[in-house]
């Protein structure tokens, strides 16, 4: 216990005024930078692009910025936990507490406004994997930075310990589902509902098996349009050949109890009904 308490003290070394004189000038900055590009960042709320930029280039202008914002942020959490000198006979040390909350918000704030421009890629182009996996990326560091902004005012909660099972959670939110699966189906949906004004039926076959639900719901939705225009026509030619494709693929695959697997039965069992 004794050498614990002088470990935590050996570190605890900056002084209180320092960081104030240190960190006050950053948040300052922070603040004015939100106001200043108020228009850029609310813009993502209201699905009106800023300037001449493409839906591509507003969502990795967030996404980078985010990524550059958060370890910035994380550093300087870091910082204050392990090098703020505490106050004396202070339990709760509302200097260190009330900063680092700060941080945590501003950050919080620049992952939903980066997530926005995301959601609204997503709106108006449909689902991709890295567009799944850099909307997973921002919610997982919301989700720490919240735990990170709970510790502050709940001291007995083991911070790595919570970030380590959230990891754990995101990384089988991520893992555990036929993820591309999803992002043909969603594509698919989003087409036939007249969200997407067109679907991009190559994109979707190049997630093979997985693609075979939704490239079969396609086809039935197409089929049974009987005023089908020249676009509608090409699609379903695509999603035809497409799946005629990975039937006889799936043929002249080795079906062993090694080689199964859930989307593989599913694909089998819908090719075999469509004939």
């Amino acid at each position: 216990g004794n050498a614990e308490e002088v470990g935590k003290s050996n570190t605890h070394v900056l002084p209180r005024p320092l960081v104030v004189a240190s960190v006050t000038p950053l948040l300052l900055i922070y603040v004015l930078f939100f106001v200043s590009q108020w228009d850029y960042y609310i813009s993502a709320f209201t699905h009106v692009l800023p300037g001449d930029l493409t839906y591509a280039a507003y969502a990795r202008e967030g996404f980078f910025e985010l990524c550059w914002v958060a370890a910035i942020n994380a550093v300087l959490l870091l910082l204050f936990n392990l090098l703020i000198r505490p106050a004396k006979n202070e339990k709760f040390d509302g200097l260190r507490s009330v900063y680092s909350a700060i941080l945590s918000l501003f950050t919080l704030i620049l992952i939903v406004t980066a997530l926005s421009k995301m959601m609204l890629y997503i709106d108006s182009y449909g689902l991709t994997q890295k567009r799944v996996y850099a909307s997973w990326l921002m919610l997982l560091l919301a989700a720490v930075f919240v735990l990170g902004l709970v510790r502050q005012f709940v001291r007995r909660m083991p911070l790595a310990g919570s970030i380590a099972v959230c990891g754990l959670l995101f990384f089988a939110l991520i893992a555990l589902p036929n993820v591309d699966g999803m992002i043909a189906n969603y594509n698919v949906d989003a087409y036939l509902s007249g969200k997407l004004p067109t679907v991009d039926v190559e994109s979707i076959s190049d997630y093979g098996i997985s693609s075979v639900p939704a490239l079969c719901k396609l086809e039935n939705a197409l089929e049974e349009r009987t005023d089908r225009n020249a676009d509608e026509t090409t699609f379903l030619t695509q999603t035809s050949a497409t799946l005629d494709a990975i039937a006889i693929e799936l043929d002249e695959a080795d079906d062993t109890v090694w080689s199964f697997s859930f989307p593989t039965a599913r694909a089998r069992r819908l090719l075999e009904k469509r004939g």
